[in-house]
């Protein structure tokens, strides 16, 4: 039954102290995330964080400022490009929505991924220099490698300004360069997203043209759902911006974002970060990978209620349409593996026909079946050149891993945990054989690398588990990359043959029963999607050891504790 390596996790550097006011839990669990300092812990917790840093600690941003101001005083044309996810929809909105409360002459382009592709595209950048004639262009979530295209723009005459957060390579594009992982930028943290990186040029120009703060605050929605959908860390000045985002998302100030809310049934839901990361972002990138990405832009500028259904419902459409085109890809890529590269230590998948779109999807998928590096490539407008889109596991950066093959790649760009590429498809055999080889040697030199891990932070007694302890447990929201659940460990549950059920319409879902020995109460444990992978392997009755996390379960106006199961395995008697 036990197929994941279980960790419980020690205190780094000295052990915890109390803190008045802060359960001890709290504080031990923090400390093993690294947060020991009183002042980070009481931050960390606060509703009301402040930790934030000046913009103008961003390498290039006061020179941005400064031309962006020749450019309103000349009223030159700027374009805003962006990209086709979540974070480069979200950037490209707040720029927007930020320029157009004191200025007109601003437009945007979002590419289209099939035709353009990620990032600066020279063809259209050609298109939109002959048409509409820019003066700037401000490109947001995107731009960091656009050597060749950043060139052709200054050889036009036009100012560039690149605003990224993807990792940049050797050598920079000639223009203004606002992204924290430059490695000769000062500023404290670089782990904002790309609308992040957005929003600190609009705090400087906030400043610089002495603006009103609510035409910036009011765009903190926006960070906050590129915050989550892009999985940055939820750490730091991220925290304190996805803090405020989601209390503007919750207010439902954006009439657009409003009527998605109500069309995918989270009209009346507070909104969490889960709610972003598998529902609301989902159906903003399906208009991208099925569709017209600007759409999305669309809908969180208008105020228009009839427009803003219009283009919910169309969204709503394109998410069902993605996922049926990623299910077929899918099972496409499954197959593939099962016949070809079962015994393969980075999966690298290349089939003809799969949608673009949805390749990154399915590589998080095979991913997480796995628990291996992927790569999902398919063909381009160019049968000879394939694209491809990359995940990774824990502990293994995939970006340093594929960078040691650049010389294959047409384009590359990426971070540790995922990358997107071109490559010619003759060079794919090779690619496959190298990329193999690197994989075995570091799994040789850690066998625990492509073990699934589960984190444990503490054992949990029976007494424990009520509802002031999830209420405390609860203060450390909200969730995600970087401040993950806390898992907990409950041993010794005794579960009768009675106290196994299967749920829901395709009875996929565990549910377990029982009690500790002379524990006052039964605990209820679901696991979802797991009766197949425990349902036949339980014994009757059997003593299970859960790990765990612990949620209030609210039903006919009843309330209880109930364990959320992430994994399971036969408790051993000492």
């Amino acid at each position: 039954m036990h197929k994941t390596l279980w960790k419980t996790l020690e205190i780094n550097g000295k052990e915890s102290v109390e803190i008045p006011g802060i359960d001890p839990v709290i504080t031990r669990i923090l400390h093993q995330k690294g947060i020991t300092d009183i002042e980070e812990i009481h931050e960390f917790l606060s509703d009301k964080p402040k930790k934030t840093y000046d913009p103008f600690l961003m390498k290039d941003l006061a020179e941005a400022c400064e031309l962006i101001e020749e450019v309103l005083a000349n009223q030159g044309h700027i374009i805003i490009y962006g990209d086709y996810d979540v974070d480069g929809i979200t950037s490209t909105t707040l720029l927007m929505d930020f320029f157009q409360g004191f200025y007109n002459n601003i437009s945007y382009h979002i590419p289209n991924r099939q035709e353009e592709g990620y990032g600066l595209n020279l063809e259209t950048l050609k298109e939109l220099v002959n048409t509409r004639r820019p003066m700037l262009v401000i490109s947001v979530d995107c731009g960091i490698t656009a050597l060749e295209e950043v060139d052709y723009l200054k050889g036009q005459g036009v100012k560039v300004i690149i605003t990224d957060h993807h990792t940049p390579g050797e050598k920079l594009p000639s223009a203004l360069v606002i992204n924290p992982k430059r490695k000769d930028c000062d500023y404290p943290f670089k782990d904002l997203s790309g609308c992040g990186v957005a929003f600190k040029l609009t705090q400087g120009l906030q400043r610089r043209l002495l603006l009103d703060k609510k035409n910036l605050n009011k765009n903190l929605d926006l960070v906050a759902l590129a915050t989550v959908a892009d999985v940055v860390p939820l750490r730091d000045e991220n925290r304190t911006l996805l803090k405020y985002g989601l209390k503007q998302i919750n207010d439902r100030r954006r009439l657009g974002l409003k009527i998605l809310l109500e069309e995918i049934r989270l009209g009346d839901k507070k909104i969490t970060p889960g709610h972003i990361g598998f529902m609301i972002g989902p159906h903003f990138n399906a208009g991208g990978r099925v569709a017209e990405a600007r759409t999305g832009v669309e809908l969180l500028m208008t105020g228009d209620r009839n427009q803003a259904g219009e283009i919910a419902r169309h969204l709503a459409r394109c998410n069902e349409e993605r996922q049926e085109i990623q299910q077929v890809g899918l099972d496409r890529c499954l197959k593939e593996i099962e016949g070809k590269y079962l015994e393969d230590d980075f999966l690298i998948i290349d089939l003809p026909g799969l949608h673009e779109g949805v390749i990154g999807i399915i590589a998080g998928r095979i991913k997480e079946i796995y628990y291996r590096p992927v790569l999902v490539l398919t063909n381009s407008e160019d049968p000879k050149v394939y694209k491809g889109s990359g995940r990774s596991i824990e502990g293994f950066d995939l970006y340093h891993e594929m960078s040691l093959f650049k010389d294959l790649f047409q384009k590359f760009g990426g971070h540790p945990a995922a990358c997107g590429l071109s490559l010619e498809k003759n060079n794919i055999p090779v690619f496959r054989r190298e990329l193999n080889k690197r994989a075995k040697k570091l799994k040789e030199e850690n066998r625990e690398l492509f073990l699934k891990k589960i984190k444990i932070y503490a054992k949990v007694p029976e007494e424990k588990l009520h509802k002031g302890f999830i209420e405390t447990i609860h203060r450390m929201e909200p969730y995600g990359m970087g401040n993950e659940k806390p898992l907990f460990l409950l041993e010794n549950l005794r579960v009768p043959d009675k106290g196994k059920q299967r749920l829901g319409k395709e009875k996929t879902h565990l549910k377990l029963k029982g009690r500790v020995p002379g524990g006052k109460q039964d605990l209820e444990a679901i696991g979802f999607n797991m009766v197949e992978q425990y349902f036949d392997e339980l014994q009757s009755p059997d003593a299970l050891d859960v790990v765990f996390f612990p949620e209030m379960n609210v039903w006919n106006g009843r309330e209880s504790v109930q364990l959320l199961i992430q994994d399971l395995r036969s408790h051993k008697e000492e």
